[in-house]
């Protein structure tokens, strides 16, 4: 399972992710847990901690201890709103109807 730590760690770095998950039904091993650490860590720009780049967590740590990835935080607006989009059909309608 090494080769699939390092298959993740290619791929965020491909990918230019800054942090990148493993979810494993076993322990992870040595050479895994190796692989993940040679792969450094993030620095978030807004909380300025360190977050391993690669983290592995098992089945077990996440639905029996409630465990969960350590993620930094994302400064976003509660209220943010989408685009609207023009609706063509719905102003043909309206023409229809004397709008």
């Amino acid at each position: 399972m090494a080769t699939q730590v390092g298959d993740l760690k290619g791929t965020i770095e491909r990918e230019r992710a800054e942090i990148g998950v493993f979810i494993t039904l076993e322990e992870p091993s040595s050479e895994m847990k190796l692989e993940a650490t040679t792969t450094g860590v993030y620095t978030s720009p807004i909380d300025g901690r360190d977050y391993p780049r690669i983290q592995i967590l098992t089945i077990a740590e996440l639905l029996e201890e409630g465990k969960k990835p350590m993620l930094p935080l994302l400064i976003l607006s509660p209220y943010q709103q989408a685009e609207r989009i023009p609706d063509k059909k719905a102003a043909e309608q309206q023409e229809l109807f004397g709008g």
